[in-house]
C-alpha cells in the first residue's frame, strides 16, 4: 500500500464521519426548541461597537 492510498482511505473516513455527524445531529435536534439569542447578540453587537 501506498502513501497515497492511506491519504485517500483517511479522507473518506473523516468524510463519512463529518456527514455522519451532520445529518444525525440534524436528526437529533430536529425536535428541539430553538434558541433564542436575539437579545444576546444585539448586547454582543453593542459592545463591540462601544470598545472597537
Amino acid at each position: 500500500m501506498g502513501v497515497k492510498y492511506l491519504h485517500m482511505k483517511k479522507s473518506f473516513l473523516f468524510s463519512a464521519l463529518y456527514a455522519a455527524f451532520i445529518f444525525g445531529g440534524r436528526h437529533l435536534m430536529n425536535k428541539r426548541a430553538k434558541f433564542e439569542l436575539r437579545k444576546p447578540l444585539v448586547l454582543w453587537s453593542l459592545t463591540l461597537a462601544v470598545f472597537s
